[in-house]
């Protein structure tokens, strides 16, 4: 999986530079859900979450690039999973959102 990092702007919020890629290892999809919503024109509405390795470089704000080439945008704030009974972090979960289609 791919993880697509905005390039950072100026003042003006124009883009300085380009995006920058950086690829995360050992990665599991939910494939959450798809639906269909027929209010803004018809778009078609796909939630994803991710479980990534601790650690991982990752927050919101960055676009993210499946093995089927599809990109989601991250949509809030990536999470550490941490167990209330031994303060184990074991992963990091992480919503993601596509649409397609719309006015």
């Amino acid at each position: 999986m791919v993880v697509i990092r905005p390039a950072p702007k100026d003042k003006f919020g124009d883009p300085v530079g380009t995006d920058s890629e950086h690829q995360v290892e050992n990665v599991a999809i939910d494939w959450s859900g798809t639906s269909l919503n027929n209010g803004h024109g018809e778009q078609l509405v796909s939630d994803v979450v991710l479980y990534l390795p601790p650690g991982s470089d990752i927050r919101g704000g960055d676009r993210v690039r499946l093995p089927d080439g599809d990109k989601y945008a991250v949509h809030g704030k990536p999470g550490v999973w941490q167990s209330p009974f031994t303060g184990r972090r074991p992963g990091i979960s992480v919503p993601l959102q596509m649409v397609k289609g719309g006015a």
